[in-house]
């Protein structure tokens, strides 16, 4: 409308909401997820227990170097953070408590984009974003980009 006084809020801010909603839908939206930076002090006989346990929580190993005149390995590795909750005391398990340090030390590293289609039914990245939208008290269908069109 061309007065002001009918080009409030309540006029714009529904169009806004539906054009990023529908914006983000026609981009390829995508999860991210927290990484943290693992890092733990350990002898020659437990390192391949530490690998298959990081294997087993999507973890990787990215740096592993031996101390200089003594018999541990300082092995460093990223993991996700859903992951870490449990790995602490499943890592003095596998390893028989070998590992030099009482507790491993956690450092958030980075996000990472989750891989698969939030979009596509029976993905794992889809069953994650139906279970915060239930966390979250909103509906669980994720929405298409037709909810978003104009309704003139």
């Amino acid at each position: 409308h061309s007065d002001a006084i009918h080009r409030g809020g309540g006029q714009i801010i529904p169009s806004s909401r539906r054009l990023f909603g529908g914006t983000l839908l026609t981009a390829g939206p995508a999860l991210l997820e927290p990484l943290y930076e693992f890092t733990i002090h350990s002898t020659q006989p437990s390192l391949q227990s530490i690998y298959s346990l990081l294997n087993h929580h999507r973890g990787y190993i990215f740096s592993q170097l031996k101390k200089f005149g003594m018999p541990l390995y300082r092995v460093k590795a990223y993991v996700p953070v859903v992951e870490s909750f449990g790995l602490t005391t499943a890592l003095h398990t596998y390893t028989a408590g070998q590992v030099a340090c009482p507790l491993p030390r956690y450092t958030f590293d980075r996000w990472v984009i989750m891989e698969g289609d939030p979009l596509k039914q029976g993905s794992t990245v889809n069953q994650l974003a139906i279970s915060l939208r239930r966390f979250k008290g909103i509906s669980e269908s994720i929405p298409t980009v037709d909810h978003y069109l104009d309704r003139l």
